[in-house]
């Protein structure tokens, strides 16, 4: 089953902006039972050194809660990479076919669709909260936590709300609550007051009765984010400024004690924005910024102004408030949704190309945070091995590190392609093993652009060898024998069970096929 991340217009038709979702007001106890299902999905993980195996799907389970007709609401990481789901009524043994409609796992949100039938006929859907509860309110969890078929409900207080990072690079409000949280939690539903205050995501397995969820507000904004379709995601909103709390500093620029704000260096890859060197920043929307650029919200969440920004910030422009040679002035700013030059994979198979012994793929975000996990993991000799990796990395100057971060203007195709191995065959006899993956600087003296054209450049060429070169400064120069690699590229596919040179459009481009 296909991830739709589609703009198939008649499937939002249906109503999916906030209204759609709050006709109703269910604060019925047998209700919220209702609402709640149990997720069953067959999810395949992915193979980044191997790009082109498919991996047996193995079952997992969790919980979702029912939003809208034939809406469901639950975990990304629950239906990632999913070939099939299922949707368990409460108090049936009824399996009922849902799909993907819209994914976000950096936000670890998604939105399935059913067709409203048996144990799920006109079920009434539950009423998100229109904003946080206050921390030391009483919550109650309901979900499927692994250990039983039934549905469980628990109960705590809301501990904590904070500003925080989710996965993929996203960041967000997430709500710490004492509730038990269990493996089949996730994505059912915190109910405070009968509303969803928020959607259950994770919890800390070394602590006790610390789970974690996300809020009704980042709910409210990724439904307004899909009403059309498409997951875009939160702006980027990257002032530079420093604090305003040395004396010296604030006497120079003349500030009074009374004004609290930092001081503007301009804005990262924005050379039009209306924020110039030496503004005073002193107020995002309606919030004061403190002389460390921090701002509090008005439920006591306190967060730095450029998290602020991408919060408040409606239409692509945030209202930002300076003081400029003396004057306060109010600015529109916009923010950015600009892409990342090296990706997360979000429930896709890289694109890959076989040549000869060398296996190529795009690069992905994916690798490093599997690296820089393994370097926290439980297992000393995987811990040590990975910091070895990431070490080397470094002191390579691996573009994978170095380039992480760093965007791609709007109209840019550039991408990054590594060589993720070697393949055992005599042509790359002499080599050594491919220590990580590997960034191409070049083919035969061409510099590497994107996949296709790398693609490109060995499909052409017409020299007898075919020079293969690196950024990272620690990785050896393969060269290769061209017609020997073209005569034994299909035997090393056999060998090593690879169905397909390459991914479709990858194979249209060494084929010449339109």
């Amino acid at each position: 089953m296909a991830l739709l991340l589609t703009r198939r217009a008649n499937l939002f038709l249906i109503a999916i902006t906030l209204s759609a979702f709050l006709p109703y007001t269910v604060a019925d106890e047998g209700a919220n039972l209702n609402a709640v299902v149990k997720v069953h999905s067959k999810n395949r993980s992915i193979n980044l050194s191997s790009p082109w195996l498919k991996q047996t799907p193995r079952s997992v389970s969790g919980s979702g809660v029912i939003i809208g007709k034939g809406l469901v609401l639950t975990n990304a990481h629950v239906v990632l990479n999913t070939t099939e789901i299922t949707l368990q009524p409460f108090n049936s043994s009824e399996r009922i076919p849902a799909s993907v409609r819209i994914l976000a796992p950096g936000i670890d949100l998604a939105l399935l669709e059913f067709e409203q039938t048996g144990d799920l006929t006109d079920i009434a859907p539950l009423t998100l909260a229109g904003k946080s509860p206050t921390v030391q309110s009483t919550v109650q969890v309901y979900g499927y936590p692994t250990g039983g078929d039934t549905q469980s409900v628990t109960e705590g207080i809301i501990s904590r709300i904070e500003h925080t990072s989710y996965r993929y690079g996203a960041v967000g409000l997430r709500i710490q609550i004492d509730a038990a949280i269990n493996p089949g939690n996730s994505g059912g539903p915190a109910i405070v007051d009968g509303q969803i205050a928020g959607i259950a995501f994770s919890h800390i397995r070394s602590a006790n009765d610390i789970g974690y969820v996300i809020p009704t507000e980042e709910i409210r904004k990724f439904l307004d984010d899909v009403a059309d379709g498409v997951y875009d995601g939160k702006p980027d909103f990257n002032a530079n400024y420093q604090h305003l709390e040395n004396s010296a500093l604030r006497r120079r620029l003349k500030l009074s004690s009374d004004v609290t704000g930092v001081l503007c260096h301009g804005v990262r890859e924005q050379k039009d924005s209306p924020l110039k060197e030496g503004d005073i920043i002193t107020q995002i929307a309606d919030y004061n910024v403190d002389n460390r650029g921090r701002c509090r919200m008005k439920n006591e969440v306190n967060l730095s102004l450029t998290h602020l920004a991408i919060e408040v910030a409606e239409n692509g422009h945030v209202p930002v408030t300076v003081i400029r040679n003396g004057t306060e002035q109010q600015l529109s700013v916009p923010v950015e949704m600009r892409k990342k030059l090296i990706k997360y994979t979000i429930g896709n198979y890289p694109r890959y190309f076989v040549y000869g012994p060398v296996i190529f793929s795009e690069a992905t975000a994916d690798y490093i945070v599997a690296i820089d996990a393994g370097g926290a993991s439980s297992d000393a000799n995987r811990r040590r091995g990975l910091s070895v990796v990431k070490s080397m990395m470094q002191r390579a100057k691996s573009p994978l590190v170095q380039r992480r971060y760093e965007s791609r203007d709007e109209n840019s195709t550039e991408e990054l392609v590594v060589v993720t191995r070697l393949l055992t065959h005599e042509t790359a006899r002499g080599y050594r093993t491919i220590p990580y993956f590997l960034t191409v600087k070049s083919v035969n003296d061409q510099k590497v652009t994107d996949f296709s054209q790398m693609v490109t450049l060995l499909r052409d060429t017409k020299n007898e060898f075919v020079e293969i070169r690196f950024f990272d400064s620690l990785a050896d120069v393969i060269v290769l024998d061209r017609l020997q690699v073209i005569a034994a590229t299909e035997s090393i596919l056999e060998d090593n069970g690879i169905v397909r040179q390459g991914s479709r459009e990858l194979v249209k481009v060494w084929e010449k096929l339109e």
